[in-house]
């Protein structure tokens, strides 16, 4: 039976499963990631994971997608903040960040990225 929750509780534990999902996907690795590892981190039960996705790749997908949108909304709060161009240093900045720091491309190997780009177009 599926777990009811309200407004406000769905949305936190969509903030729960995108601020543990990189942290999960570093510290596991794809392959040996668990729904169960997930949901655990979120403090849910391993059903209750299946309320919000239908399976760990669309977990993966969903916060590569949350990731890309970030860091879009990221470059477009710096370019309203420098109307006139954005100076040297902080898109430096804004750069390291995005493939240092928020790039969970770098967290899967060919094979991972190839296997979840066919279930979904990623780029």
């Amino acid at each position: 039976m599926p777990a009811n929750f309200t407004k406000e509780e769905r949305e936190i534990l969509i903030q729960k499963f995108y601020e543990q999902g990189y942290v999960l996907l570093k510290t596991h690795g794809y392959k040996k990631l668990k729904v169960s590892d997930i949901a655990a981190a979120i403090g849910i039960g391993t059903g209750t994971f299946y309320n919000f996705f239908k399976s760990k790749d669309e977990f993966i997908i969903w916060l590569i997608k949350k990731r890309k949108e970030e860091a879009f909304n990221r470059f477009l709060s710096l370019a309203e903040k420098f109307p006139k161009g954005i100076p040297f240093e902080a898109m430096e900045q804004y750069l390291i960040d995005t493939i240092s720091h928020f790039n969970l491309y770098r967290l899967l190997s060919q094979a991972e990225y190839n296997k979840l780009q066919k279930k979904i177009r990623l780029t």
